[in-house]
């Protein structure tokens, strides 16, 4: 019941109990399924395969104007990100970057001209507390990004430094 007042995740009960009560009880408590004990790794598997399924046919249909609304373009000069599909493109080719590049450079091309001090790029690319030492990943991250996006990586038109700040995106 608790899962249910913030997640709609399929829920499999998996028990010994095998009363027609406690199956209605862990069915109304949320349960989307209900296996008792013992089972086969078959029979366990195709029901998880099932909750998937359904789950992401039933979380995935959307209207047209949710589609329209996720199919965000943002362009900025040469550079231009789809969300939708997820993907990087300079002078309309496509660039190969990893999951966390495209994170980095969705949230600066996102608020352009804003400057994110490291914390913040961490924060909201990892989703966990900053560290110190996480600095150099940032870095790191933020190079292999200039080396791919940027005609003179060593003098970048795009992802500019803000010394003692941060990032920003122009």
């Amino acid at each position: 019941e608790e899962i249910r007042k913030v997640s709609y995740v399929p829920g499999l009960f998996l028990t010994a109990k095998s009363s027609e009560t406690d199956k209605v009880m862990g069915l109304m408590a949320g349960g989307d399924d209900y296996i008792i004990k013992p089972f086969s790794y078959a029979e366990l598997l195709g029901r998880v395969k099932a909750l998937l399924r359904r789950y992401h046919v039933y979380s995935g249909k959307k209207t047209v104007e949710e589609t329209a609304a996720e199919q965000t373009i943002i362009q900025v000069g040469d550079i231009k990100i789809n969300e939708l599909m997820k993907g990087v493109w300079k002078n309309n080719r496509p660039i190969r970057v990893t999951e966390i590049e495209y994170k980095i450079l969705l949230l600066l091309m996102k608020h352009p001209g804003k400057v994110f001090s490291a914390q913040q790029v961490y924060e909201n690319v990892w989703k966990e507390p900053y560290l110190y030492a996480s600095n150099s990943t940032i870095m790191v991250h933020i190079r292999n990004l200039r080396i791919k996006i940027e005609n003179v990586p060593e003098s970048p038109e795009h992802i500019k430094t803000v010394w003692g700040k941060g990032y920003r995106f122009e």
